[in-house]
């Protein structure tokens, strides 16, 4: 008999645990996603029609609500602004409908300064002279555009560069937000990815988020190069105009030939022009018959055509 009232109070106290005091399932998968001290609890929405949830959180020994995410309908809870970046927390979160509550569900403690993500930083390339600058922007604090240096004086960043197809090169994180790559090979195509580190507050130096990977093309800019080739331009220049000066001076009978070359007529042509000027001349040397004619003036008409003195 005492038997049975144990199991059955077990068998109570674990349906209790399970789906709350008055049957309602608890929420599950309950998570804290924190980037760049924005933090956001999350978890999975309960089987239920007309549920709401509520978020409190615990420094010390008390318990407080947090207002934004009282009686909310969403599975998540933004809590960022509820509590300080150095505040040691725990969370918890419970379903509700009507007058049916489910049991809490906690978090482990959380603090955002040690426990938050760090994001990507902003990275920004410009080439000059075979030189490949890298210019670093700070990652954002979410909520507020605040620079994480803020937050974290030790922060750095590791940056790591490689030649396209080739090994990585991982340059030893520092604080420093401009960094010069040299000694790099002409005609090549280079790539750069930044990741913050910060091992100050956080444990085992860790390591953000890396940066979009961008490459820029190193162009050949070497000043020897260029002079040669310079030099080389010039010469070339003047060793062809020294030549045409030479030929049109010493040579024009050649340049005439070259620029009015003879022309002679085709064979065909030349022997249908000869024929035709056998025809014309046939023409001409024959003998012609005409009739001879005179002209007679009588004496009146020579009067009235002469002139008067």
């Amino acid at each position: 008999m005492t038997l049975n009232i144990i199991c059955t109070l077990v068998l109570i106290l674990a349906a209790t645990t399970t789906r709350g005091i008055a049957g309602l399932p608890k929420p599950q998968n309950v998570k804290i996603k924190s980037v760049n001290l924005r933090s956001v609890l999350l978890w999975d929405p309960v089987s239920s029609e007309a549920t709401a949830y509520d978020v409190e959180y615990k420094d010390v020994d008390q318990w407080s609500i947090i207002k934004e995410c009282e009686s909310t309908d969403k599975t998540e809870c933004d809590f960022t602004d509820s509590i300080r970046h150095y505040d040691n927390v725990t969370l918890r979160v419970r379903a509700r409908s009507g007058s049916n509550t489910s049991a809490w569900v906690e978090t482990e403690r959380f603090c955002p300064q040690s426990d938050t993500e760090l994001g990507p930083p902003s990275v920004k390339l410009e080439v000059e002279s075979g030189v490949l600058y890298v210019s670093i922007s700070d990652p954002l604090e979410n909520s507020t555009n605040q620079s994480l240096k803020y937050y974290y004086p030790q922060l750095k960043y590791q940056v790591t560069y490689w030649k396209e197809h080739e090994k990585m090169i991982e340059l030893d994180p520092s604080p420093n937000t401009s960094f010069r790559l040299e000694e790099l090979e002409p005609s090549a195509m280079y790539c750069v990815e930044v990741k913050t580190v910060e091992d100050y507050y956080h444990d085992n130096n860790q390591v953000g988020k890396p940066s979009k990977v961008d490459c820029k093309y190193i162009y050949d800019n070497d000043p020897t190069k260029v002079v040669v080739f310079m030099v080389l331009s010039a010469v070339v220049i003047c060793l062809f105009v020294i030549g045409c000066f030479f030929l049109v001076r010493y040579t024009p009978g050649y340049i005439k030939d070259f620029l009015h070359p003879a022309w002679n007529v085709p064979d065909h042509i030349a022997e249908f022009l000869s024929r035709s000027s056998e025809g014309l001349n046939v023409r001409c040397n024959s003998e012609e018959k005409f009739d001879a004619v005179s002209v007679l003036l009588d004496d009146s008409s020579r009067n009235t055509s002469s002139p008067k003195l």
